[in-house]
């Protein structure tokens, strides 16, 4: 089943979708209201992990992770969703680069910027190099993480 999160256009804010009403044009957000769709930015999940280790998180995130009734043996590390922004190794310079996560057409695209241009790079064997990419933020909360991009 695919999974969402929403962006509030108003509060600058991520939260979890609970329920999508297409034919009303309105989902169901963590915070028990509803919004419009065209006051969000639905975000999908890719199914993706980054390698963020459970060692690594906050202890506010691990008592969250371990109040879903889950252990730290469980972890697969963040969830990534379209519009994250992960550091990655750079496809040519084989250097440490962040690049926006991007589905189109139902593939998975690092957007990355050679030139001052902008290309959509397939990620076909992404589930076989997971383990490089790590999740720094996303487009609509952190843009200037792609500033120097």
């Amino acid at each position: 089943m695919p999974k969402f999160k929403a962006f509030l256009k108003d509060t600058n804010q991520v939260l979890d979708v609970e329920i999508i009403f297409f034919e009303l044009g309105i989902v169901k957000l963590t915070n028990n209201k509803f919004y419009e769709f065209e006051d969000i930015i639905l975000m999908q999940s890719t199914g993706l992990h980054d390698s963020t280790k459970f060692e690594d998180l906050s202890e506010e995130e691990q008592e969250e992770w371990l109040e879903t009734g889950k252990t730290a043996d469980e972890w697969q590390g963040r969830e990534i969703f379209e519009g994250d922004i992960v550091e990655h190794l750079d496809f040519n310079s084989n250097e440490i680069s962040k690049s926006e996560v991007r589905i189109l057409k139902g593939c998975l695209y690092l957007v990355i910027s050679v030139d001052g241009f902008k290309y959509d790079v397939p990620m076909m064997d992404l589930k076989d190099n997971e383990c490089i990419l790590e999740i720094k933020g996303n487009v609509h909360e952190n843009p200037e993480l792609l500033e120097d991009v």
